[in-house]
Formats: C-alpha cells, structure tokens, sequence
C-alpha cells in the first residue's frame, strides 16, 4: 500500500463521521471511534457487504486505511456497526456464547468430534447445535450506497 502523507490522523478522526478513504478494499467508511475503524462497503467476487478496515495511525499490518476528507456526518437513527443479530438460526430466540464451556474443553483436549464434546452456542429453547443467524446491517449499508452514488458525482478535495 502507498505510504500517504497528507491524510487525516487518527486523534483527528470523529466518530460516526463518513470519509472519503483511501485503503485496500473500501473507498468510503464510517469511523468508528472504540475500535480506530472505518465500516464502509466491501465488494468481492460480485458480492457487497459491510467491512471494517482500521487506521494506518495503528500501525502494520491491520491499519490499512488513510482517511482523505471528512464528508458529513451519519444519522442519530443509524448505528456504525456491520451486522444485524437475528437469535438462534433454528428457532430465532435468544442465543449465548458460553465462553467457559468452550474454554473448559479446549483444556480437555476435547475437539468437535469427541463424543464428550458439548457445543458452546447456548439457544434459550433448547436447540440441538444452535448457531447465530446474522445478515448485514441494511440501513447502513443502503445509506452508504446512497453516500457513494451522491459522491460519485462531486470533485474531491483533498
């Protein structure tokens, strides 16, 4: 990646402001301040979704992104995250990670085909091998399409 040096830094950087960004995969991102990350749209083999990215300011290899110009601010009503949690994938209730289940057979030795094995995903209506459905977070997502769209057809200024 090309070493940028008139970007904006990281303490620079507001949270849940759009920018226009140059990095790997993203052209423009959401910041997200408690994780120095920029959520933006990612297309790979024809298919978009939701990605974070983080700023270069965090160093090699994970800080990919250099942010060019603060273009606005998002929504109240949209939150800067990538996906939307639906529950247990079998019946849609509340679903959990038991940490120390899994940590406790990991200790053990115990893998996914022991007989032993218990899984770690913990449904509230006693699904057999639970697992959670989530899918893209659809009003971030349209929003930024929209963002892109709009910018497409403005100069940029940096």
């Amino acid at each position: 990646m090309t070493n940028l040096t008139n970007y904006i830094a990281l303490e620079d950087c507001i949270n849940r402001h759009i920018y226009k960004i140059y990095s790997r995969n993203l052209e423009y991102g959401v910041f997200r301040a408690d994780t120095s990350g920029f959520i933006g749209i990612r297309e790979k083999f024809s298919y978009e979704y939701l990605f974070e990215e983080y700023h270069h300011d965090r160093g090699s290899p994970f800080g990919t992104v250099y942010p060019l110009e603060d273009i606005g601010i998002l929504p109240d009503n949209i939150e800067v995250r990538e996906y939307t949690d639906h529950g247990c994938y079998q019946c849609g209730g509340s679903i959990n990670w038991d940490r120390d289940l899994f940590e406790e057979q990991i200790r053990a030795n115990i893998s996914l085909n022991d007989k032993d094995y218990v899984w770690p995903w913990i449904c509230e209506n006693g699904c057999i091998r639970a697992s959670k459905k989530i899918s893209i977070y659809e009003l971030l997502f349209d929003y930024l399409k929209e963002v892109k769209e709009i910018e497409s057809f403005r100069p940029c200024e940096f």
